[in-house]
């Protein structure tokens, strides 16, 4: 008799889950105000009480979260950085209003049903985005990490010439980043790898796991001394390119990426 109870219990749990859930589940569009900055957000709730989160601005997408619903309030925590929403339902159904925190702080933020709940957000203007002609050869790239077997994709700006060039490798910081390490619309790789490449230094900028033409792989998994075995392979695709100094390959990292240089 136990047994059949416990399995009753265990049948019961999803549908008081999906129960729980349904006053919220769909997508749901916000924007945050950090620090003068407009950070629109997309949460995606489902029935099971798994969730998503989106940030476009930071290029970050499909966060894993999970959601709950109880006593008219509705809550969302992500799994992979220490941060949640927590807010209010209307009596119609369509607005969220609550607060998002992370480390520490807690920011007022208004959910609505649809992507017009989004505040219109004016394009920063970036004037040190580089913008063509360049006076250097950017080739698409891409290699393997024979560590991992997953596929690396990049871009790799030489000067104009023969060559050999010496090299630097770009490593970005945590969290799935681009290339271009784009943050807020700034493109602080790209604006590095233009400096250097116009003064003489080849420059390899990449996809982390799981952005652009980059393999994910068990992202949830995914380790610093994993990032690190990333780093070589595009130190030994690097040396094993004819116009590249293989004895004048240098590495530059920003917030981890600078705690993965010294491990590579």
């Amino acid at each position: 008799m136990r047994h059949l109870l416990f399995a009753a219990a265990a049948v019961a749990a999803p549908a008081i889950a999906m129960a729980q859930t349904a006053p919220i589940v769909g997508d749901w569009y916000g924007t945050l105000n950090a620090g003068g900055n407009g950070l629109p957000l997309v949460f995606h709730i489902k029935a099971d009480g798994s969730a998503a989160v989106d940030s476009p601005a930071q290029n970050a997408m499909g966060l894993v979260a999970t959601a709950s619903f109880a006593d008219g309030r509705a809550r969302v925590t992500l799994t992979a950085i220490p941060a949640s929403f927590e807010g209010v339902l209307s009596a119609d159904g369509k607005t969220l209003d609550g607060k998002w925190s992370q480390g520490g702080a807690q920011l007022p933020l208004a959910l609505g049903r649809t992507p017009s709940a989004v505040q219109a957000v004016a394009a920063p203007i970036r004037p040190q985005t580089p913008k063509p002609p360049f006076p250097y050869r950017a080739e698409e790239v891409s290699y393997l990490n024979p560590v991992s077997g997953m596929k690396l994709a990049g871009t790799l700006t030489l000067p104009q010439g023969e060559g050999p060039f010496p090299v630097a490798l770009l490593i970005t910081g945590s969290g799935v980043q681009d290339r271009d390490e784009t943050i807020y619309g700034h493109k602080s790789f790209l604006v590095l790898a233009d400096a250097l490449t116009r003064r003489g230094v080849a420059v390899l900028r990449v996809d982390d796991r799981g952005a652009g033409g980059s393999q994910a792989g068990d992202l949830m998994a995914a380790t610093t001394a994993d990032y690190a075995t990333d780093v070589e392979a595009g130190v030994a695709f690097l040396r094993g390119r004819k116009d590249i100094d293989p004895g004048r390959v240098g590495l530059i990292g920003h917030s981890e990426g600078g705690l993965i240089a010294p491990m590579v």
